[in-house]
């Protein structure tokens, strides 16, 4: 869109690309294509150009109802390439929250979420991409404000998991590759799920976007906190009596550093 035209997220975010963009302004200047640096570069974080973010898990959002923020908010460049964390099968849809969104499965079924993408890249249908390939633009589209990609990770029964520990192991990866000597992909791209395997993040809630939010039962949480968040999902806030919003508070907040 022309008012995201000349506008850049800052790097005031705890994690960005700085490194990788260095690296890619460099090949730049050597001739190399898009994809070449997408895959070269960047992979496998999935956000090509400059990017950061701030770790939101579990934040609230209000947006088609209260639930709390089930994925990472990778602020980008408006129409910046989105790309593939790994091999997988791709295919794109649209909700209201999300806009258009595209979905990564791999082999087990469990799959990478993207979302407010301003388009998708090389049509519509199901086909199957490899690291660093394009599979669409970062955007504003849905339930959001500024640029960029919601990054979720889902198992195959649609629970979501935490991609933080996903996302800056990407980073730390692609950041080795750039500062290595040589040519900038002599590294492999590994598998990026193989990323969630350890440390295991909590099992928190089923994500909005895709489904009706539904709290998860996760070790730590008391019943009451449990019982306070269903209230909070199933009754609009100014419903509540006086003592229970009171509680609220206290009870995200051990829902977040519980994430």
């Amino acid at each position: 869109m022309r008012r995201w035209a000349d506008w850049t997220p800052s790097t005031t975010g705890q994690w960005s690309t700085a490194t990788l963009d260095r690296a890619a302004r460099r090949d730049r200047a050597k001739g190399w294509s898009v994809q070449r640096i997408a895959r070269a570069v960047y992979a496998p974080f999935p956000v090509m150009g400059p990017a950061n973010w701030t770790d939101s898990w579990g934040a609230p959002r209000f947006g088609g109802g209260y639930h709390p923020h089930a994925g990472q908010d990778v602020l980008c460049r408006w129409g910046a390439p989105v790309l593939a964390v790994e091999q997988g099968s791709v295919s794109y849809g649209w909700n209201s929250l999300g806009g258009k969104v595209a979905y990564l499965t791999r082999a087990d079924g469990s799959f990478w979420y993207y979302a407010h993408l301003s388009s998708y890249a090389g049509g519509t249908g199901t086909r199957t991409v490899e690291a660093g390939d394009i599979i669409g633009r970062c955007g504003d589209t849905g339930d959001a404000t500024i640029p960029h990609v919601h990054f979720g990770f889902y198992t195959a029964q649609g629970v979501a998991l935490d991609p933080m520990h996903a996302l800056t192991v990407m980073l730390g990866f692609a950041e080795q590759r750039a500062r290595g000597a040589g040519h900038a992909g002599a590294i492999p791209t590994p598998e990026a799920g193989t990323a969630l395997a350890s440390p295991a993040p909590p099992v928190t809630v089923v994500q909005a976007q895709l489904a009706p939010v539904s709290i998860v039962p996760t070790p730590g949480l008391s019943p009451g906190t449990r019982f306070l968040l269903l209230l909070a999902l199933v009754w609009p806030l100014p419903l509540l009596s006086r003592r229970v919003r009171a509680r609220l508070p206290a009870a995200l907040g051990a829902t977040s550093s519980s994430s």
